[in-house]
C-alpha cells in the first residue's frame, strides 16, 4: 500500500482520486479506509480515516489540504522538504557529526576523545582481523570504540545506530542497500567502504 496516513477530516469531503498535500508529503488518494476497516469512496467532515497514496508519511499534527493540481502539490512538498533540511543543517546536527574528513579537527578542538565505529564485513574472519588492527590505532588521547561488528550488507539499522551514537560505518567487501545509502545521506552519517586491508 505504500505510505499510509491516518487523517481526521475537519471540513469538506475527502474523495478517492483527490490530490492531497500533507506535511512534506503529497499524492493522489488511492484508497480510503474507515475506522471499521472498510473501503469507502469518500469521507465527510468529522470522519477519521486511513488513506494510501502519499509519497511520504506526514508527521503527527500536520494539516492536510486537497489541491486541484498534482504539480502544485509536488512543488509545495519539495519546498517544505528543502526548508526542513535547511533548518536541520542550520541547527548544526549534521555539522557536529564525526566524519573521517573532520575527525582530526574535532580531536584538536577537544570535541572528540573516542572514535566510534560500526564494522560490516563479508565474513566473520575479516571482522576479527579488522577489530584487532583498528583497536591498536587508539592512543592515550583518542580511543577507538567498536560498537558493532556484523556480517552482510550495510542496512538502515546500521545507519540508525551510527546516527544515534555519532559513529562512522566501515564496510569491508560489502555495500550499503539503496535505503541505507539514502538514509545516511539524509542524516549525514559517514560510510566508508574498503576491499583491501593494508
Amino acid at each position: 500500500r505504500g505510505a499510509v496516513a491516518r487523517l481526521l477530516v475537519l471540513g469538506g469531503t475527502l474523495r478517492v482520486g483527490d490530490v492531497l498535500l500533507a506535511g512534506k508529503g503529497h499524492g493522489r488518494v488511492r484508497q480510503i479506509v474507515d475506522s471499521m476497516g472498510r473501503d469507502i469512496p469518500e469521507a465527510p467532515p468529522g470522519t477519521p480515516v486511513e488513506i494510501a497514496g502519499l509519497d511520504e508519511v506526514p508527521d503527527a499534527g500536520d494539516r492536510f489540504h486537497v489541491v486541484t493540481d498534482i504539480d502544485q502539490a509536488r512543488s509545495v512538498a519539495v519546498d517544505r522538504r528543502q526548508r526542513a533540511r535547511a533548518e536541520e543543517l542550520a541547527s548544526g546536527a549534521a555539522a557536529n557529526r564525526v566524519t573521517l574528513e573532520n575527525l582530526f579537527d574535532q580531536i584538536e578542538d577537544g570535541k572528540v576523545s573516542e572514535v566510534s565505529l560500526i564494522l560490516k564485513v563479508d565474513v566473520q574472519g575479516s571482522g576479527a582481523a579488522l577489530r584487532g588492527q583498528l583497536e591498536k590505532l587508539g592512543t592515550d588521547e583518542v580511543r577507538v570504540n567498536i560498537l558493532h561488528i556484523g556480517v552482510g550488507g550495510i542496512s538502515t539499522g546500521d545507519v540508525t545506530l551510527a546516527e544515534a551514537s555519532n559513529a562512522i560505518i566501515i564496510g569491508f567487501n560489502v555495500v550499503p542497500g539503496a535505503g541505507a545509502r539514502q538514509l545516511a545521506e539524509a542524516q549525514g552519517v559517514d560510510i566508508r567502504m574498503y576491499r583491501v586491508i593494508y
